[in-house]
């Protein structure tokens, strides 16, 4: 609490959250309330935190202030842990053994592929975790997908289904290679201007062999997909770039941004 939202990261850290598991229930906690004037004020700084992202990251359940030197409302925070764990889906299910081989194997994938002994990157076509399905029992295609959602639900692995953006069955078994992705995009400091980004200058931000040039357009899919990056229409393109001087574009942007479709 002692530091603005923007400063800890906040925005990032959801979309980590988001991009690693199914929609995961996120308690926001603000710590060192103790600094605050009253309790009540760190609890309003808290609060506002939350509506602030809540509508763009409906998975947020709750938000508290708290205090490890005082041990002020750690109680409640228990509570409300144990509140979001009890409502969860898979509480109380009965987990197949065939599905804790699966996750066994997935686990084994990716240590190969750290290893270099197994392809990288750690991304897998339906057809290989078909594979990997089969050698755990799992031959119906249907049993496997509540598999590999379950799998994602645990954060074990990171699976995409959307053909609209062009990730159908895709699997992520390293969530930490999506991570980077996004990490590469968000802390470069020598390719973005304005908040614009050429294509063309993606090889200089993603390069070859952690992120070799042919699932380049994977992964700007799924940078779209987490709201991290938008294609600009090619008619604002070109009314932004027509201008060749460059403070006035950015002017530009901010006008042409208002006036356009959702999309941007």
């Amino acid at each position: 609490l002692r530091y603005e939202d923007e400063e800890c990261k906040v925005s990032y850290w959801l979309q980590s959250i988001r991009s690693r598991t199914n929609n995961s229930p996120v308690i926001i906690i603000g710590t060192h309330a103790d600094e605050f004037g009253t309790h009540e004020e760190a609890t309003a700084k808290a609060d506002r935190v939350r509506k602030k992202y809540q509508k763009r990251f409906p998975f947020i359940k709750y938000s508290l202030a708290v205090s490890a030197k005082t041990g002020s409302d750690i109680d409640l925070l228990v509570q409300k842990i144990r509140e979001v764990i009890r409502v969860q889906d898979h509480m109380g299910e009965l987990i197949p053994k065939t599905y804790m081989e699966m996750e066994r194997l997935v686990r084994t994938e990716c240590i190969a592929v750290k290893e270099g002994r197994a392809p990288y990157p750690p991304l897998r076509s339906w057809a290989d975790i078909q594979k990997l399905g089969s050698y755990c029992y799992i031959a119906d295609d249907e049993e496997l997908r509540r598999c590999i959602h379950l799998l994602h639900d645990f954060g074990s692995l990171i699976y995409f289904d959307d053909p609209s953006l062009g990730v159908q069955d895709l699997v992520i078994i390293d969530s930490q290679f999506l991570t980077n992705v996004m990490a590469t995009i968000i802390t470069t400091k020598t390719a973005i201007h304005n908040g614009l980004l050429p294509h063309s200058l993606l090889p200089m931000i993603w390069r070859p062999p952690e992120f070799p040039t042919e699932i380049h357009e994977i992964l700007l899919s799924l940078l779209k997909k987490f709201e991290i990056a938008y294609t600009m229409p090619a008619a604002l393109r070109a009314k932004f770039y027509s201008n060749p001087n460059a403070s006035t574009r950015s002017s530009n942007l901010k006008s042409l941004l208002s006036l356009s479709s959702p999309t941007i």
